[in-house]
C-alpha cells in the first residue's frame, strides 16, 4: 500500500505528469505490462539514446515513465554541460545520468558504482549506447580516504557503505580520480559528506560549476560554503535558479550562479517525450 501511495505522490508531483497526465499514465501502464512479459527490456529514451531496464529498477524506470526522473536536476545537467566537459556520476546505479551526460550532451564521464548488479546494468547501458570511449566506469565507492569498506549489496538504488554490509568494496576519493570536472552528481545514500571530504582539491578546480547532491544537511552546506558554493534549486522551464533554504529533495551547489544561469539560458532545447525544455 505504501508503495502505491508513493507512486501516486510521485505522479502528481512530477512536472511531466502534470503537463501530460494521460500520456504519462499510458507509459506507466505500458511498462507494467511489458516488464511482466520480458525480464529485460530495451526502451528508447532521449535524443536517440536507449535504456536497458528490468522490473523493480526504481531510478531507471522513473526515466521510462517521466523522461527525466529527477526532472529539474537532470535538466540542469543538460543545460550546463557542454560536449567534452567532464561529468562525475557518483553513485551511478544503472547509468541514467551517465547516458544523459555522455549520450545526449557528448560529455566525458567518470561513473562510480560499487554495487555488482548496478555496475553490470551500467555497463549494459554504456554498451548499448556505444559510449565506451566517453565513459570510464569505476567499480568503487567514493569516500573521504582511499581503502576498502563494507557495502550493503542487493538493495538497488539504496546500495550504500555500511558497517552492516556483507561485501568489501574498494573506496577511492574524487581527488584521486577526477581532473577538471564541470559537474559532479552525488547520490550515495548519506555518504555525500565523506565523499566531499575527499574532494578538497577537486572543489577548488576552476572548471567545477555544479555539484548535485541528494544529502545536503548543515555539515554538507558548511563544507560547501567553505569552498565557495551556495545552495540552489533550478526551474527547467524558466531556466532560473533560486536559493534553497530547506533540506528537501536534491540541492544544486554553485560557486557562480550568474555564470551557470547564463549557460542555462544559452543551451539549446531538448525534447523530453515531446516536451521541450
Amino acid at each position: 500500500m505504501q508503495a502505491l501511495l508513493n507512486a501516486a505522490t510521485n505522479f502528481f508531483r512530477h512536472p511531466v505528469a502534470q503537463r501530460m497526465p494521460l500520456n504519462t499514465a499510458m507509459r506507466i501502464l505500458r511498462w507494467q505490462v511489458i516488464c511482466r512479459r520480458q525480464e529485460v527490456v530495451t526502451v528508447h529514451w532521449i535524443d536517440g539514446t536507449r535504456l536497458i531496464a528490468q522490473r523493480g529498477m526504481t531510478g531507471l524506470t522513473g526515466n521510462i515513465y517521466y523522461g527525466l526522473h529527477e526532472f529539474h536536476e537532470m535538466a540542469a545537467v543538460l543545460h550546463i554541460l557542454r560536449p567534452n566537459d567532464v561529468f562525475a556520476d557518483v553513485g551511478a546505479n544503472a547509468g541514467s545520468y551517465t547516458v544523459l551526460a555522455a549520450g545526449v550532451v557528448g560529455a566525458r564521464v567518470d561513473a562510480f558504482e560499487p554495487g555488482s548488479a548496478s555496475a553490470n546494468s551500467l555497463d549494459r547501458n554504456i554498451l548499448i549506447n556505444k559510449l565506451q570511449n566517453r565513459v570510464r566506469v569505476h567499480r568503487m565507492a567514493v569516500g573521504a580516504i582511499s581503502g576498502t569498506a563494507l557495502f550493503i549489496e542487493g538493495a538497488g538504488t539504496m546500495g550504500r557503505l555500511s558497517p552492516d554490509g556483507e561485501r568489501n568494496v574498494p573506496v577511492t576519493t574524487l581527488d584521486d580520480v577526477l581532473t577538471d570536472p564541470t559537474i559532479i552528481k552525488m547520490d550515495i545514500e548519506g555518504g555525500e559528506l565523506n565523499a566531499l571530504k575527499g574532494a578538497k582539491k577537486t572543489l577548488q578546480s576552476p572548471s567545477l560549476r555544479l555539484i548535485i547532491t541528494e544529502s545536503h544537511g548543515k555539515e554538507v552546506v558548511a563544507l560547501m560554503a567553505e569552498a565557495g558554493f551556495s545552495k540552489f534549486r533550478y526551474n527547467a522551464f524558466s531556466r532560473r535558479l533560486t536559493p534553497l533554504v530547506t533540506e528537501d529533495g536534491n540541492a544544486l551547489f554553485l560557486r557562480d550562479a550568474a555564470a551557470a544561469e547564463q549557460l542555462m539560458q544559452e543551451a539549446g532545447n531538448v525534447s523530453v517525450f515531446g516536451l521541450n525544455i
